[in-house]
């Protein structure tokens, strides 16, 4: 008995030693691994039709033509989405370096005019600034995307068999374990299917009106207003509502009215009516706990955190609740 309990002991003690281990050496690569699971888990309807139309039903062949059709539909817009944010920002860029960002204000005092142009100044610089930063790390940007697009191919083509595999070593039931699987599958799809489509939808719409209504650099602020879309309650208004108040200021009240028409009933409306039809059946958070976690998980961890956070949350309330409805009911 006593040498069954070393072996036991010893057992464990290589098993967590191991796992500590492991933790290290992927832990650099946790967003690649992430952001991979999450397309995956957003893009296996295509994967699984593609598969289940092949003659022989081969998930290699299946899991290369997803991902050469995400390049297509994806990559292809991104190049030249990304080109034409990068003149903008040069251009902005060369106008805050040369003094060339001064407009007339009308209605406003010399002095008043002028702290205005100042901040704005300070504001396109910082903008500017962070997007030198972004493009000065092309390399690692490439060499990520590799590793994404490598590790969602085998996530297509065995993701199924690991998942089956995770649930027979799981010590919970199998139906916790598939419901637990169902909650971080419908986070996912919450996040990349709702916040990151709508918001590249809402993105486009954006750099229309701001094009109509002619406000300088609209692709730049556009992407921009893309990001912070994401972000529940505030969403595209971060960047809509200076453009209303800058046409306002520099005389232009008729297509001030017209962008402020714009956001609100073509931008502000997206959400609204492609969420039911992208992601079907939402996170069953509030909106303030969505917002923090989103918050909270790109405070801590970058870009990425915009999927980390929802589903750690949503992985902690549905913990939360199956010890509530068993657990704690034993």
């Amino acid at each position: 008995m006593l040498t069954i309990s070393k072996e036991k002991y010893f057992f464990y003690s290589l098993l967590i030693l191991a796992s500590l281990v492991c933790v290290v050496v992927f832990w650099p690569f946790l967003s690649v691994i992430i952001v991979s699971m999450a397309l995956a888990v957003a893009v296996h309807p295509i994967f699984d039709w593609i598969r289940r139309h092949l003659a022989f039903h081969n998930s290699t062949v299946a899991s290369l033509i997803t991902i050469v059709f995400l390049a297509l539909c994806l990559g292809v817009p991104l190049y030249f989405i990304g080109s034409q944010v990068f003149a903008e920002a040069q251009d902005l860029y060369n106008q805050v370096t040369a003094g060339g960002t001064d407009f007339s204000l009308p209605f406003l005092s010399p002095a008043l005019a002028a702290d205005i142009q100042s901040q704005l100044g300070a504001i396109a610089a910082f903008v500017t600034g962070s997007l030198g930063q972004v493009f000065t790390s092309t390399f690692n940007t490439l060499f990520s995307v590799l590793l994404v697009i490598l590790s969602l191919f085998y996530f297509l083509k065995d993701g199924q068999r690991w998942k089956t595999y995770a649930v027979k070593v799981s010590p919970l039931s199998d139906q916790h374990d598939e419901r637990i699987a169902g909650m971080l599958a419908q986070a996912i799809n919450g996040v990349v299917r709702g916040y990151i489509l709508i918001a590249l939808l809402q993105g486009l719409l954006m750099a229309i009106g701001l094009w109509i209504f002619g406000v300088p650099h609209p692709i730049l602020w556009a992407v921009l207003a893309a990001v912070v879309s994401v972000i529940p309650t505030i969403g595209t208004a971060f960047i809509s509502i200076p453009a209303i108040v800058f046409l306002f200021l520099t005389g232009q009240p008729l297509p001030a009215v017209g962008l402020i028409i714009w956001a609100v009933v073509v931008v502000g409306l997206v959400d609204n009516f492609l969420n039911p039809i992208l992601v079907g059946q939402k996170l069953d958070l509030p909106p303030i706990i969505v917002l923090f976690a989103v918050l909270g998980g790109v405070a801590v961890m970058g870009p990425v955190g915009l999927l980390i956070g929802p589903l750690a949350v949503s992985l902690f309330y549905t913990l939360a609740l199956i010890y509530q409805e068993d657990f704690q009911s034993r």
